[in-house]
């Protein structure tokens, strides 16, 4: 811990400036013949950039967010007089990441594109509930299958546009994704549109 500190001692020091940003993102999807389902995601984020050069900075960073689907179908248990009518799946993702930030114009610029890429930690917590009904009674129940959960070493990337407000203010909005390790491939497959903002100190 102490090295830890030490080294963002230094860093500091060294670096011209320092960035923190908070961004955020929300999406809500409804479908289904009567629009009886929904899928609905929230992600928050936070970094901090160490500028050691003047367009170059060592990245730290931090999300966290929660997808949820909920599909209010009913289905018959075959065999039985039971039916599934509603079925909730939760994803749970924390994501721990350290990198370096490039970014494609200098301080003070009016739009400054800025482009990420290092090692992430993630950790994806996923939990399925089931809502049974019995035809004959009428009675409902529910059941929860065990929390599943999952660590990956991954790699982070974004891309983000800065529109700079004031000398120390911008607002900022950023595509973002965490992938398997080396797997470039599937950079397109865990995409996040966030907005947010950044201060310059």
């Amino acid at each position: 811990m102490s090295l830890l500190f030490s080294s963002f001692f230094l860093v500091n020091q060294a670096s011209a400036f320092t960035e923190l940003s908070f961004e955020f993102a929300y999406d809500k999807q409804v479908y289904g013949a009567q629009k009886q389902n929904k899928q609905t995601s929230r992600d928050y984020s936070v970094s901090v950039a160490f500028y050691l050069f003047e367009m170059t900075a060592l990245e730290l960073n931090a999300s966290q967010g929660e997808e949820e689907t909920i599909e209010n179908n009913t289905i018959a248990v075959t065999g039985t007089d039971v039916s599934i009518i509603s079925l909730s799946t939760k994803v749970k993702s924390q994501v721990m990441g350290i990198g370096i930030r490039q970014a494609f114009a200098k301080r003070g610029a009016l739009i400054r594109p800025l482009f990420s890429l290092g090692y992430a930690n993630q950790e994806l917590k996923d939990r399925t509930t089931f809502t049974f009904r019995n035809n004959t009674t009428g009675v409902v129940d529910r059941f929860s299958d065990p929390a599943n959960t999952r660590r990956n070493d991954s790699v982070f990337a974004s891309f983000a546009l800065q529109i700079q407000l004031t000398k120390l203010f911008a607002i900022k909005g950023s595509v973002q994704s965490v992938f398997p390790a080396f797997k470039f491939d599937q950079i397109s497959d865990d995409l996040k549109y966030t907005v947010g903002f950044s201060w310059i100190f």
